[in-house]
């Protein structure tokens, strides 16, 4: 395996009050083929997360009707209905099919999972930014 492209992302930053210091996050802009056309969503970059989830209001973006999960998913926020669908995201450059979750509030932010995106490609944090590497 090769890598064919790398993209840069610098992280987003923001003020934790609690601590009353400047945190960085990974925060990365990714397009949405939604029935409106091309939309871009800013998605927290989960390490941790199985699968891509996105809040309630984002069902409605897309052509598909997502499909009512029989089970809830855990996180750290607790358990929720979901709904299943696939989406169509740019990452790194590249169009790809990403299977994901809608959860039942809205409160929550597009989160990329690792299902359908780790096995296409490689993604590393540093002290500045983020590197997103695509495989061949």
């Amino acid at each position: 395996m090769s890598i064919s492209s790398v993209v840069k992302y610098p992280y987003s930053k923001r003020y934790l009050l609690t601590f009353d210091c400047e945190v960085v996050y990974p925060e990365i802009p990714i397009s949405l083929q939604t029935k409106y056309g091309v939309i871009e969503e800013m998605f927290l970059m989960d390490t941790g997360a199985d699968i891509t989830t996105l809040p309630n209001y984002a069902r409605y973006l897309f052509e598909e009707t997502p499909a009512k999960c029989d089970h809830e998913m855990y996180g750290v926020g607790g358990s929720s209905r979901v709904w299943k669908s696939v989406i169509t995201i740019k990452l790194a450059g590249e169009w790809i099919p990403v299977r994901c979750i809608f959860a039942e509030h809205d409160d929550i932010p597009f989160i990329l999972g690792r299902l359908d995106v780790s096995g296409q490609f490689n993604m590393r944090f540093d002290e500045t930014e983020i590197h997103i590497e695509r495989w061949d």
